[in-house]
């Protein structure tokens, strides 16, 4: 089973009730965990630290394409090289083009098991667990689990 999650970012650090109205929003459909060393956390933070460093985190319309763009690839250089060690085979790894998806703002998964909202100050870790009976995802779904400061 997949560990989905989404990463939504805001114009500033969102309230609990804010949570459900990201500007933009991003998918991540395994591996979505919020370990600081192998997971989520561990993989985006050094990013947007550079990010925002160099151009800064609330120009979210470039932050979150070139987000997108760092884990596709980061991905796909990986199952490369396991590709090439597994099978060591002449031919070359082709992308399967699943994993990543970039979503309607107003539309979290409903099957996400954790959400990071990130903003120009902070990265928020929430574990989210829907209920199955809810007709759409409310914010008392969300339980924050740590911030780490950008």
């Amino acid at each position: 089973m997949s560990t989905r999650c989404n990463i939504g970012f805001y114009e500033k650090s969102p309230t609990k009730t804010q949570i459900l109205k990201p500007e933009a929003l991003l998918y991540k459909h395994s591996d979505g965990y919020p370990d600081t060393e192998n997971g989520v956390v561990g993989f985006i933070l050094p990013f947007l630290q550079k990010f925002n460093e160099k151009r800064g985190l609330d120009d979210i319309e470039y932050a979150s394409a070139q987000l997108m763009h760092f884990m596709i690839a980061e991905s796909n250089a990986g199952m490369a090289k396991w590709w090439t060690e597994q099978y060591q085979s002449e031919k070359p790894y082709e992308p399967d083009f699943l994993g990543y998806g970039i979503c309607k703002p107003e539309f979290l998964h409903w099957d996400i098991e954790y959400y990071y909202a990130i903003s120009p100050t902070d990265l928020k870790v929430y574990e989210v667990n829907m209920d199955w009976g809810a007709k759409k995802m409310q914010s008392k779904h969300f339980k924050l689990i740590d911030t780490v400061k950008i």
